[in-house]
């Protein structure tokens, strides 16, 4: 019998490109793959309504709309170590599939702690954050407490009860006070207050989360927990995320941090997995993930396997990825972009996916009554009609909910006149 894996390897190796699939092509199929894609098509899309008119505010009919997409709703990003890297191309392949990054990387409280001065140590933090404001992304702070000791500072480690609290919630409102109008979420603490030797109890993580959502409104707060999807401490990490939600902990839910070794994924296990936790009734994003694999033909189809199960869960609100090149994984075959700074074969399977696959282009036409409908992805769009006289209109529009039966948005263009026109 003919594997897929195998046709792949084929088609890569005719090529030249070891590990490098064409830009074009599916590389996994199966039922699974045809039930996910309806997920996604009922979860990660939307209906959008057009009312056209013209100049003198008449219907429309016959008018051309079209659609093209900008960005993605759904949060797609990865993890930053130090710098911001040089290779970065917002047009390039892979790198303009991504509208988040994390900074996970910078922030350990023992690396930002106040300086003598008082002054948190943030230089790599600032650089980090311009360069990401230029390049469009949204950022992610990363880790804001932690229960490791190594990410603590050194007079911080031996503080338990009242004492940690006070500590953790000045150094919360330090940073929300420095850097939050720059962030757009972060992970309130690395584990959870059920698991083993929590430092952080249900009640200080409580309270520290209420002043947080207080002095950043519109910031995500989740709680991350590790190896809660298919490591074999799934069953505990699982069992601690229901007694946070119960605890009234993670306003906007988890961050779940995986790895998947170098071998070959198996769908059919770790989709009952993600469930799961979906079923925590919480948004899910996850973060840390790297996905290896014993060649690079077998990376590229685990990648697409685990990133097709994961949009096609409604829960998951976003991907980010444990970083971009072999030095940033645990097992360098995980990578995304080669020393080189070109995308390897996960790489362009990601690009593919959510440029292609998952990417809205669409046009249509308004009926009689100068109206149109059409279904897209959810993100930011710019929206243009053009009327059958020539006339055009565009305008700039944000999908973010599914509304199956959207109220039409109006599309009209500014009447022409001249100086002293009525």
């Amino acid at each position: 019998m003919c594997r897929p894996w195998m046709i792949l390897g084929c088609c890569v190796l005719s090529c030249g490109l070891w590990g490098v699939p064409p830009a074009a092509g599916q590389f996994v199929d199966g039922e699974w793959v045809q039930r996910g894609e309806a997920s996604i098509r009922k979860y990660r899309m939307t209906n959008a309504a057009f009312l056209v008119l013209d100049a003198e505010g008449k219907l429309a009919a016959d008018a051309e709309v079209r659609l093209e997409q900008e960005a993605h709703a759904f949060r797609l990003g990865w993890a930053l170590r130090d710098r911001f890297p040089e290779a970065y191309d917002p047009t390039g392949e892979l790198w303009r599939v991504f509208n988040e990054v994390s900074l996970k990387g910078l922030t350990s409280w023992r690396d930002v702690q106040p300086d003598a001065d008082g002054v948190l140590r943030s230089d790599a933090i600032r650089a980090a954050l311009d360069a990401a404001e230029e390049a469009g992304l949204s950022v992610h702070w990363g880790n804001l407490l932690s229960a490791e000791p190594f990410d603590l500072p050194e007079w911080v480690v031996p503080l338990r009860g009242q004492a940690l609290y006070y500590a953790a919630l000045a150094y919360a409102l330090e940073v929300a006070d420095t850097f939050g109008p720059r962030i757009d979420g972060l992970d309130l603490c690395d584990r959870l207050p059920a698991e083993d030797d929590p430092r952080f109890s249900a009640a200080m993580l409580r309270l520290i989360e209420a002043h947080l959502n207080a002095g950043l409104p519109g910031v995500e707060s989740r709680l991350r927990v590790d190896g809660a999807w298919q490591s074999d401490r799934a069953s505990a990490a699982l069992g601690a995320m229901d007694v946070a939600a119960n605890e009234q902990l993670g306003r906007d839910g988890f961050s779940a941090s995986d790895r998947f070794p170098p071998r070959a994924v198996a769908q059919d296990q770790i989709e009952p997995a993600l469930r799961r936790i979906a079923k925590v009734g919480r948004p899910l994003r996850i973060t840390g993930l790297e996905v290896g694999g014993t060649h690079g033909i077998e990376t590229t189809v685990n990648v697409e396997t685990v990133v097709r199960t994961l949009f096609a869960e409604p829960s998951v609100t976003g991907i980010t990825f444990a970083g971009l090149g072999p030095s940033d994984f645990a097992d360098a075959s995980a990578t995304l972009i080669d020393e080189q700074g070109q995308p390897t074969g996960a790489g362009l399977v990601l690009d593919r996916l959510f440029r292609t696959v998952w990417w809205s282009d669409e046009t249509t036409r308004t009926d009689e009554l100068g109206r149109a409908q059409t279904r897209v992805f959810l993100g930011d769009y710019t929206v243009t009609a053009t009327l059958a006289d020539g006339a055009t209109v565009s305008m700039p529009l944000r999908l973010r909910e599914r509304d199956d039966s959207p109220e039409p948005i109006i599309l009209m263009p500014v009447k022409a006149g001249g100086a002293g026109a009525d």
